[in-house]
C-alpha cells in the first residue's frame, strides 16, 4: 500500500500533465464501482486536462489509427440512428454510449501513452475500490439489519446488501473478474502472496459466493485455468496451495448458503421453449422469451437491422403480438444479438472489429491480461447488453483503450 501511496505522490511531484492524466485514470478506476456522479466529475476534469494539452501542443495534432478503430462502435450506433423510427431512444443511446467516443479521444488525440506500470496501478485502484464499496455496503447492511426487530436471514441479509450496493451483481461481477484476475497474475509474476491480496482476492470471493454471478464465474474459472497452466513452469506451491484454499473456500460458501445454491442451479435452466410462458416473475421466462424472440427478429432484419432506437420497440411488438405482453421492456441480454437487431451482420463485425483486431495483437505478444480482458467481455456479451448501461459503457470502453496502449507501443 505505502509503494501504491508513493506512486502517485511522484506523479504529482513531476507537475507534468501526463502523470495527473495517469491520476485521474486511477481515481476513475477507483470510483467505478460507486455512483455514476463521482465518474462523471471525473469525467469532466479529464476533459480540461485533455483541452491543456492540446492547447500546450500547439499545433495540430496527429492522430493515432488506433482511434479510429476503438471508435468503430459508437461510429455503428451513429449509423443505426439515421434509419431509425424512434429518434428519441437513438439519441438517448447515443448519449449512453458517449463513453465509447470520449476515452479513445482523450488516451489517443494528445502524445499521451499508458503502459506496463501504469496500467498495473489503474487496476489496483479499480481493485481497491471493489473491496471499499464492499465493505462499506457490508456495514451499512449490517447496522440496517440491527435496527429491525424481526428475525434475520441470510436471504433478508444479501437483499439488503444488494440494496446497498451502488451497482447490481452483474456488473460488480464483471469488476471483480478483471480486479481477481490481475491480483493473481501479478502475485504469480512477483512469485509471493501477500496478506493484502490474500485480503482482496478473499473479499470479492465472498462476493462471488454471496451473489453467484453466473457469468462472471464462468469467466474467471477459465481465465484463472488459463493464467495458471500459463505459470505452470515457474509458480510456487505455496501460491498454488493458497489460490486453491481460497478457492475452496468460496465454493463451500456457495453450496452452504441457500439463495447462492439457488442460483447455482439457474445455470442449468436452458433456453427450452417450454419456458415461453408470459410471467416476468420466472427466471427462466425472462431469459428465454427475449432469446426467441431476438432469433425471430433477426432472421427478418439480419442484414441492416432496425436501427439504433427501433431494437426494443420491435422486440415489445414481437411480445405483444405472441401474448407475452409481461416480458414487454426486456431486452434480448445478448450484446451480440442487440448489435445485430441494430445494424444488421455488417454492423456486427463492425462492433466486433476493435476487439479481433487488439486479440490478435495480444496474441501475437502473449499479452495475458488483455486476452482475460477481451475473454470476460466475449462472455459477458452472450448475457448481458454491456453496451446499454453506463457501467458496462464506461467499463469496456475505459479498459479496452488503455490496455490497447500496450499493445499499440509495441506495434
Amino acid at each position: 500500500m505505502k509503494d501504491f501511496i508513493d506512486y502517485y505522490k511522484s506523479l504529482l511531484n513531476k507537475r507534468d500533465l501526463g502523470g495527473i492524466q495517469i491520476l485521474l485514470f486511477s481515481l476513475f478506476a477507483f470510483f467505478l464501482p460507486f455512483k455514476m456522479i463521482y465518474c462523471n466529475i471525473i469525467s469532466i476534469i479529464m476533459i480540461v486536462v485533455f483541452f491543456i494539452q492540446l492547447y500546450k501542443e500547439g499545433k495540430v495534432v496527429k492522430i493515432h489509427p488506433i482511434f479510429y478503430l476503438l471508435i468503430l462502435p459508437y461510429a455503428a450506433s451513429c449509423c443505426g440512428l439515421l434509419y431509425s423510427e424512434n429518434l428519441k431512444h437513438g439519441l438517448f443511446l447515443l448519449e449512453l454510449r458517449l463513453a465509447l467516443l470520449f476515452f479513445p479521444l482523450i488516451v489517443y488525440i494528445p502524445r499521451l501513452c499508458v503502459v506496463g506500470q501504469n496500467i498495473n496501478q489503474i487496476l489496483k485502484a479499480l481493485a481497491l475500490g471493489l473491496v471499499t464499496v464492499f465493505w462499506i455496503s457490508f456495514a451499512e447492511t449490517l447496522f440496517k439489519l440491527s435496527q429491525l426487530q424481526s428475525t434475520i436471514s441470510w436471504d433478508l441479509f444479501i437483499y439488503h446488501l444488494a440494496d446497498f450496493l451502488p451497482l447490481t451483481h452483474v456488473y460488480f461481477g464483471l469488476y471483480s473478474v478483471l480486479a481477481i484476475v490481475f491480483l493473481v497474475r501479478q502475485a504469480l509474476l512477483d512469485k509471493k502472496m501477500t496478506f493484502l491480496v490474500m485480503f482482496y482476492l478473499l473479499t470479492l470471493g465472498l462476493f462471488m459466493a454471496l451473489f453467484v454471478p453466473k457469468t462472471a464465474l464462468i469467466a474467471l474459472f477459465i481465465i484463472l485455468s488459463l493464467i495458471l497452466y500459463s505459470f505452470r513452469n515457474s509458480i510456487k506451491k505455496r501460491n498454488v496451495y493458497i489460490i486453491l484454499s481460497l478457492f475452496i473456500i468460496v465454493t463451500c460458501m456457495m453450496f452452504a448458503l441457500p439463495k447462492s445454491r439457488q442460483r447455482l442451479r439457474q445455470f442449468t435452466f436452458g433456453y427450452s421453449q417450454e419456458n415461453m410462458i408470459n410471467d416476468k416473475s420466472n427466471y427462466s421466462a425472462l431469459r428465454t422469451v427475449p432469446f426467441y424472440c431476438s432469433l425471430d427478429l433477426i432472421t427478418k432484419n439480419w442484414l441492416t437491422g432496425v436501427g439504433t432506437g427501433d431494437v426494443q420497440d420491435t422486440m415489445d411488438e414481437w411480445y405483444t403480438k405472441n401474448g407475452l405482453s409481461e416480458i414487454v421492456l426486456y431486452d434480448s441480454h445478448n450484446q451480440y444479438f442487440d448489435w445485430i437487431l441494430a445494424f444488421g451482420i455488417l454492423g456486427l463485425i463492425l462492433c466486433l472489429s476493435p476487439l479481433a483486431s487488439l486479440i490478435a495483437s495480444a496474441i501475437h505478444y502473449n499479452n495475458i491480461l488483455y486476452l482475460s480482458f477481451a475473454l470476460l467481455l466475449l462472455l459477458s456479451f452472450c448475457t448481458e447488453n454491456i453496451l446499454n448501461n453506463n457501467k458496462g459503457v464506461m467499463f469496456y470502453s475505459f479498459f479496452n483503450s488503455l490496455f490497447a496502449t500496450q499493445l499499440v507501443k509495441k506495434a
